[in-house]
């Protein structure tokens, strides 16, 4: 929700330059009891309309008036910032590498003893109930996986307070906060961790080629019909998946390694072939 601020001597003039949507109801109301139009100086019935020629969204409050819609705007500026934050993930996520199923987390929890991988909390108290957030060790937004190797199970103030932090980073901000001697302690069990968590790693892997096989197979069962002259191969790596054919090679992203089950079980492969098939058969050289 991006807007700017003109300060004059007594007077403030808010000029939007993002989406009016952006802006809760309750702040417009508030903005349009407060504020009138910085063109005009009429008083406006509706937000970013006035009878004058001026800019949809520039309001003017007095100094005095601005305090409380200060308040407001911050309130929606948090909600917004919090939606891109995710939608930025959310694309982050399609180029990261790598899956794992849900039963590694509880694997993962297990490997660190049921205790939060950086401060120690039981993340699975006497009461049974058990509270945990997924957190990459390395983020995805600085190149982290979604294989095992780069998960911990973690308690939530943690994993609010790291946020985009490496694994490093927040190692030593907790050793600036809590003395070296209390991360060593905490860090003595994480070499064994890794290696438990590099195995489910392999395991992922290996299961990864194995479905890119089966994939491979099933495209040219259905492909061989359509265009039996093509050669297909199937190639994962940690770039995602290649499709690699006579003279076309089509690259999928990363999010392919957690879609090939789906496509496999889900009758999605016919479609998948015959796009192949007809891409193909269009770029014949």
């Amino acid at each position: 929700m991006p807007y700017t601020l003109i300060y004059g001597e007594d007077e403030i003039t808010f000029l939007l330059t993002g989406a009016e949507s952006d802006i809760s109801s309750v702040t417009k109301d508030a903005m349009l009891a407060a504020g009138v139009c910085a063109t005009c100086t009429a008083p406006r019935r509706e937000f970013g309309v006035c009878s004058c020629d001026g800019p949809r969204v520039a309001l003017k409050f007095a100094e005095a008036d601005w305090g409380p819609i200060k308040k407001l705007l911050d309130v929606d500026l948090r909600r917004f910032n919090g939606r891109k934050s995710s939608e930025l993930r959310q694309i982050n996520l399609q180029f990261c590498p790598g899956f794992h199923r849900n039963e590694d987390r509880g694997r993962i929890l297990q490997i660190q003893d049921r205790l939060c991988y950086f401060c120690g909390v039981e993340l699975a108290p006497k009461d049974g109930t058990i509270s945990f957030e997924r957190d990459h060790l390395t983020p995805v937004s600085r190149g982290g996986s979604e294989w095992p190797s780069n998960l911990a199970m973690v308690c939530k103030t943690c994993n609010g307070v790291k946020g985009a932090q490496d694994e490093k980073t927040f190692w030593n901000f907790l050793k600036n906060r809590n003395g070296a001697e209390w991360v060593a302690e905490r860090k003595r069990t994480v070499p064994d961790q890794k290696k438990e968590k590099k195995r489910l790693t392999r395991m992922r892997q290996n299961e990864l080629r194995q479905l890119a096989i089966r994939f491979e197979e099933a495209l040219k069962r259905k492909v061989e019909p359509i265009a039996p002259e093509l050669t297909i191969q199937v190639v994962a790596d940690s770039d995602g998946l290649t499709v690699e054919m006579d003279h076309l090679t089509i690259s999928l992203l990363p999010f392919a390694h957690r879609r090939l089950e789906w496509w496999l079980s889900n009758d999605q492969i016919d479609k998948i072939a015959a796009s192949v098939a007809n891409l193909a058969e269009v770029l014949k050289p």
